[in-house]
């Protein structure tokens, strides 16, 4: 069990990077490791409450991010409705558009060619790494 938590935890910080709340990321974590659960069981196996772990979920669902899939009894099943690497790459999707914006702007002005240079390297990358994961 105490791989399992070192785990969630690692996946968690990772899945903060990208913008997801720790508390929301841990749920995630679980979920993407060990497949649908129930609250109580994400709850139990977490270390918060019932109440705390219904408030994530609602957000995780609104989100778009977590599912009820079925029922073990009159209990809920939830699970992830995308994998880490599609969590990952609509992050560097998000991040590629927004990156274009910033190049945009900057384009209005001479003074910051060099910084536009330097934004058309990352953004060139960062095609190259949602190119490389369209191939997985």
């Amino acid at each position: 069990m105490q791989s399992l938590l070192l785990i969630v935890r690692e996946l968690t910080k990772l899945l903060y990077r990208i913008g997801i709340p720790e508390s929301q990321g841990r749920i995630l974590s679980a979920l993407l490791l060990l497949g649908p659960l129930t609250q109580d069981y994400l709850a139990s196996l977490l270390g918060c409450s019932i109440s705390t772990m219904s408030e994530n979920l609602t957000a995780l669902e609104a989100k778009g991010l977590v599912k009820r899939v079925g029922k073990i009894g009159r209990k809920n099943l939830y699970a992830t409705t995308k994998g880490f690497s599609v969590l990952v790459q609509e992050h560097l999707e998000r991040f590629l558009n927004d990156l274009g914006e910033l190049i945009k702007r900057i384009e209005m002005n001479e003074q910051y060619s060099r910084l536009k240079m330097e934004l058309e390297h990352v953004k060139q990358a960062v095609r190259r790494v949602l190119s490389e994961l369209d191939q997985e």
